[in-house]
């Protein structure tokens, strides 16, 4: 019997604020704005965030999802911004730095 297709969800793109505050949207933010990208240990390693933006997340030798690039500015912040809102359990966090 031939094994039955994976079903994906679809990404959909942010159109409001995650439960963590993370910039989305319509939101301005200033090419100086920093957010510090983090994974939490709920993680399990589904890889929607990977299928976002594979130059920001990453896995492991073992499979788990890792974040590549820590430090997220305007540029990467809408697909940053997405993964936080694609995750299926909420474990992506997007932190503001303090300006320096």
């Amino acid at each position: 019997m031939a094994p039955r297709p994976t079903r994906v969800a679809p990404i959909r793109l942010p159109s409001r604020a995650p439960r963590n505050g993370a910039p989305v949207g319509n939101e301005r933010h200033s090419s100086s704005d920093r957010f510090r990208l983090w994974i939490d240990d709920a993680c399990v390693s589904s890889g929607q965030c990977v299928l976002i933006d594979p130059a920001l997340f990453g896995f492991d030798d073992d499979g788990t999802t890792r974040v590549l690039v820590a430090e997220v500015t305007g540029e990467t912040l809408p697909s940053a911004s997405a993964a936080v809102a694609n995750c299926p359990i909420g474990a992506i966090h997007l932190d503001p730095m303090p300006h320096i």
